[in-house]
Formats: C-alpha cells, structure tokens, sequence
C-alpha cells in the first residue's frame, strides 16, 4: 500500500490515541522538542510522533506503486511524577509504556489502517526534572522507536 510520510504520521497519532483512550492527547510541541522546548507546556499523558528517516529499498521504482521504503518514526510521550509519589508513579509510567507499545503494535488490527503494520524497535526513557511552576516534580519521558515497510509515493 502506497502511504506518504505524513499519512503515517497522522495516523499513528490517531490510531494511537483512539487506542489509548480520552486520557491521553496530542502534544502542541512537536517531536524534536519534546520535551526541551518548555517543559512547563507539557501535560501528563501527552504524546507526539516524528519521522526519523525514510530508506529507500533498492527495487524497480514505479510511478503507479511508489518507491518500497522503510520509514522509522518516534513516539514521545510524557508522564507526571508527583512530588509524593515517584516511586508509585515511575511504576506507573512503566506500565503505560506498556500500554502505548500494545496500542502501536495493534494500529493495523484497528479500523481505518489497512497496511499500517508497525515494527517496534525500541523503548527508552528518561526522567525530567519538572519547572519550578509544574506542580509535577519530574517528568517521565518515553520514546518509543519502530518502521513500517511502506510504498512512498512518487506520483
């Protein structure tokens, strides 16, 4: 299925937040600045995703299909850690890391994304120290990292 970059993006932030539940929600702050752009704006149970890369596979190359390649995209999303509860809280942004792989894992299952099949890569975290105006104390960040094998479209 031929799929342009931008039509994996959206719909990974839709399947993935239709998946997740009324929670979680769109980050304003774009990928590459999540979180470092102003931590303060970052809300609990925020998420975003980049394009990474695209590799073209080498193959015949058709106008009518598009060019097999492989794009790699990051999900970024954040989790509040409360000043009285860290260790309760790092717990919990582990099991909603969890959660965020299974719903991105289960995007082509999901209604509307015939040939969204995600390979997940990689899940890394870090924590944040939180802006002395966020009644958080830190943020839990987690990145997760995985490819689709697609058709880009050169038509």
């Amino acid at each position: 299925m031929s799929l342009a970059v931008d039509q994996i993006r959206s719909r990974v932030i839709l399947g993935a937040l239709a998946s997740l539940g009324a929670e979680w929600r769109e980050s304003r702050i774009p990928y590459d600045l999540f979180p470092s752009y102003d931590s303060r704006t970052i809300e609990h149970k925020a998420l975003c995703v980049g394009i990474l890369s695209t590799d073209f596979l080498p193959s015949r190359q058709s106008s009518a299909t598009g060019i097999p390649a492989t794009t790699r995209l990051g999900l970024r999303w954040a989790w509040r850690l409360r000043v009285d509860g860290l260790s309760d809280d790092y717990t919990a942004a582990l099991v909603g890391e969890q959660t965020v792989c299974k719903a991105l894992a289960g995007l082509e299952a999901a209604a509307g994304n015939p040939g969204l099949r995600l390979h997940l890569i990689s899940a890394s975290r870090r924590v944040v120290a939180a802006t002395e105006s966020s009644a958080a104390a830190a943020l839990f960040v987690g990145d997760i990292q995985c490819e689709i094998v697609h058709h880009y479209p050169i038509a």
